[in-house]
């Protein structure tokens, strides 16, 4: 009985990576997302995806994992992973059942040149990079509903670009730092001020596809634009976008 399962073990860790891929075809079609080659096993391996339909604002993606045994024993997402593309690292754990997918312990940077692909549109463009610390997230395949969110994003401040009619304009800006969340099934992100806790924007991610984004009238008080006295929590900007 032991030997017999020991085989199965071997058989299943040893599937090639190209094999679940191929398995995965349809699923991943319905999810726009284009797969590149895949190496490995599912022991370890690795494969590249790119996201369709994105107007090129998304880089191609190269993911690599490898299995964790102890993990299992205890419960845990037993994959350890590593995603790397132009301008983005990301690192954590993985777990992945039919019916969901979880990440944990998960950090990262993203860079000023990938977030700028998203912002320039409205006018607006960062510097430095930001950083993830310690992202947890389940996500339900089923709706594409957000189950749980926890973490924390971290910008040290710098230099933002924003125009004026068609005058681009340029502010010093304080650190900020975001603080991941879920409500009714879609993923939140809300930003503050890094040293007094205020809101200056929320980002919401809704299991449809669609992402909103609010930018507070504070950010003209914390830019040195004006002052903005109670109004602070009230909308300067308002947009949507579809990601997926």
């Amino acid at each position: 009985m032991i030997g017999t399962l020991s085989y199965l073990a071997f058989v299943l860790a040893n599937i090639p990576t190209s094999f679940v891929v191929n398995q995965a075809g349809a699923y991943v079609k319905q999810q726009d997302i284009a797969i590149g080659e895949a190496t490995g096993t599912v022991w370890n391996g690795a494969v590249t995806l790119l996201a369709k339909h994105n107007d090129n604002k998304l880089p191609p993606i190269s993911m690599s994992w490898r299995l964790q045994l102890l993990k299992i024993l205890i419960f845990q997402p037993p994959f350890h992973y590593q995603i790397n593309g132009v301008g983005f690292q990301l690192e954590g754990d993985l777990g992945i059942t039919p019916r969901m997918v979880s990440i944990a312990n998960t950090e990262g940077q993203l860079s000023s040149s990938l977030i700028n692909n998203f912002t320039k549109a409205e006018g607006v463009e960062i510097s430095g990079q930001v950083e993830l610390k310690d992202l947890n997230l389940t996500i339900n395949f089923l709706g594409r509903e957000t189950a749980d969110a926890e973490g924390e994003l971290y910008w040290g401040g710098g230099e933002v670009v924003y125009k004026q009619g068609s005058h681009p304009i340029s502010i010093d800006f304080p650190a900020v730092k975001g603080v991941f969340s879920h409500n009714e099934g879609s993923l939140e992100l809300k930003i503050a001020d890094a040293a007094e806790g205020k809101v200056i924007g929320n980002i919401e991610i809704a299991p449809t596809g669609w992402a909103k984004v609010s930018v507070m009238k504070r950010v003209l008080e914390m830019a040195g634009q004006m002052n903005v006295g109670k109004n602070g929590d009230k909308p300067l900007i308002e947009v949507q976008q579809k990601l997926f």
